[in-house]
């Protein structure tokens, strides 16, 4: 097919948009609470549209009302996993316990990323894809991790956050708890 003809398809275009971006756009459609679609609107706002955010293009002083919500993990190598560096107010009331400083395994009872119990490995398996996949990670339903407050529901989105090397160095996670006045009702 010569190039004339592949430019009048329009389909036959190559595109340059990382599919983070293509994520993000359907999750705000499907985030229930204004929290969860305000840290995602926020996210397309600050995505370069190649590759997902880097940990400097986020700039926590552009959403102090999603402060409270966040969870940064810093990615580790050796060994694998997650280090929390930074968790609001919100989310530390809820885990009741200290956070900052400390692996997402040890937090969930686990040595290592694989050895997560089934039962509280959902938020260490939802980072360890948006490592792999470079793409945001939804989630929402009954809390799987323990926590110092009962909430019926949680819905979370993990957003891949990227190094100089363009691969993943850090996973920014907003949580919105169910009872906390978060969820909207959309008809749903």
């Amino acid at each position: 097919m010569s190039i004339n003809a592949q430019l009048r398809q329009p389909d036959a275009l190559p595109r340059n948009e990382h599919p983070s971006l293509e994520a993000l756009r359907r999750l705000a459609e499907e985030a229930r609470s204004d929290l969860v679609r305000s840290f995602i609107r926020h996210m397309i706002q600050i995505h370069p549209g190649h590759r997902p955010p880097s940990r400097s293009e986020f700039d926590p002083a552009d959403v102090p009302p999603l402060l409270a919500n966040i969870v940064l993990v810093r990615v580790t190598k050796d060994p694998a996993g997650f280090e929390v560096t930074v968790a609001g107010n919100e989310v530390r009331q809820a885990i009741g316990r200290r956070l900052m400083g400390r692996t997402l395994e040890s937090i969930c009872g686990a040595a290592a990323p694989e050895t997560a119990a089934p039962a509280t490995a959902g938020p260490i398996r939802d980072r360890l894809q948006v490592v792999a996949t470079q793409v945001p990670v939804y989630w929402l339903g009954a809390p799987r991790i323990p926590f110092a407050i009962d909430f019926a529901r949680v819905e979370v989105c993990h957003m891949p956050l990227v190094g100089g090397d363009g691969e993943v160095s850090h996973v920014l996670s907003v949580i919105a708890y169910e009872g906390k006045g978060h969820f909207a009702d959309r008809g749903r």
